[in-house]
């Protein structure tokens, strides 16, 4: 019985409902603390769903093309090793074969030296015989034919030193040549050929480098990616089910070991970090009020009162709400308002379907003639 036209019919404290479904296929476990009414905790663990089935098929492409990858490094990494082992050693061959080829030239210059050092001794005989020869030719003392054989032996003399100096010259430029690195006879020069390979080597190598850096690049991509899957793939074939908000089971729509679908509800959790009231009232009250007048909901079971606000007001067309308790189950009276108040939910006080009355302060005035009619439509219906 209202004591009060401003006052509600029916009033209850109400809660919104989250519900929460399965994020992947599987199994369900419940743990055993899941029970309808159990008080939970925002993040809390409440079921479990294990897929045995889950897709691995992305998984193992990335690991056999991380695999692959992983040992082309690996090859190009012995390969590029075993080039600069040979191109090292081709070098250090090539330094001893050059160290050689100085060493031989300095010898052919002393050798070529002692011939013409010979060939000049030779030619001062020459010429001492052919002078000799000449001045016994001008006293009648020697003939002719003696005297052009030691003219002809002279001039050999002199061809001698200086054939002899041209092989010294033709020595050094070589020596001169292989100093600077610079191979002039290559008939049967393996030092040449060695360089070469060296160099070849070297070219490869730089190109292997290069491959080697593209590879090891993709090698770290593949890496984040097979991170990334095996994240993707422990969520898809394991996943542990919280809770979103704080407040007690409401309702739990699944039982341990049922197979589950992605999307399927699983249980519903009260909100109570913001506790509603619902109410019913007349249709005289309901056109007194307005969206933000101040309430204040007594409760019927130890009388406390909590000042709040009328958040909400709908008619005889309610709207769906996800709510614990509908709107239509208030039955008393066909319109209903929705109020709030923040002390309730302040002292944790989440006994959703306690009872108890509202009292409305409307904010507006109505003049008598329309609270009269007001009244008088109540009245004939009441009747």
């Amino acid at each position: 019985m209202r004591l009060s036209a401003n006052e509600s019919a029916q009033a209850v404290l109400n809660a919104r409902v989250v519900t929460v479904r399965a994020p992947i296929n599987g199994v369900l476990s419940h743990y055993g603390s899941t029970t309808v009414g159990t008080m939970t905790s925002f993040g809390q663990a409440v079921v479990t769903i294990n897929n045995d089935h889950a897709d691995r098929s992305t998984l193992n492409i990335i690991k056999r093309d991380w695999l692959k990858t992983n040992a082309e490094k690996d090859g190009l990494s012995q390969r590029i090793k075993t080039a600069e082992e040979e191109r090292n050693s081709l070098l250090e061959a090539d330094k001893q074969h050059k160290s050689a080829r100085l060493e031989q030239f300095r010898f052919r210059k002393q050798q070529i030296l002692e011939l013409i050092s010979a060939a000049k001794a030779r030619l001062e005989a020459a010429n001492a015989s052919y002078t000799r020869i000449s001045w016994l030719a001008e006293r009648g003392l020697s003939t002719t034919a003696q005297l052009e054989i030691k003219r002809q032996d002279n001039e050999i003399a002199v061809r001698a030193v200086s054939q002899h100096e041209s092989q010294l010259a033709e020595v050094q430029v070589e020596y001169d040549a292989e100093q600077r690195g610079i191979r002039l006879t290559d008939d049967h020069n393996i030092s040449t050929s060695m360089k070469e390979r060296a160099d070849r080597l070297a070219f490869e190598i730089n190109n292997w480098k290069r491959d080697l850096e593209k590879q090891q690049h993709l090698l770290a991509e593949l890496n984040e990616d097979l991170e990334r899957e095996k994240m993707r793939y422990a969520e898809k074939e394991m996943r542990v089910v919280n809770s979103p908000v704080g407040g007690p089971i409401w309702e739990i729509l699944t039982a341990s070991g049922e197979l589950v679908n992605e999307g399927q509800p699983l249980f519903r959790v009260l909100d109570c970090s913001g506790i509603l009231v619902s109410t019913s009232v007349s249709e005289a009250t309901y056109n007194k009020l307005q969206v933000g007048d101040p309430a204040i909901f007594r409760s019927g079971s130890d009388l406390t009162e909590y000042e709040g606000r009328i958040i909400k007001m709908h008619g005889l067309a309610a709207p769906r709400a996800n709510l614990a308790i509908m709107p239509e189950a208030l039955s008393y009276e066909p319109f209903h308002i929705t109020m709030k108040s923040d002390k309730i939910s302040d002292r944790n006080q989440c006994t959703v379907g306690q009872t108890g009355i509202v009292s409305f302060r409307p904010l507006r005035t109505q003049s008598v003639f329309v609270k009269f009619t007001h009244w008088l439509k109540y009245w004939v219906r009441s009747v």
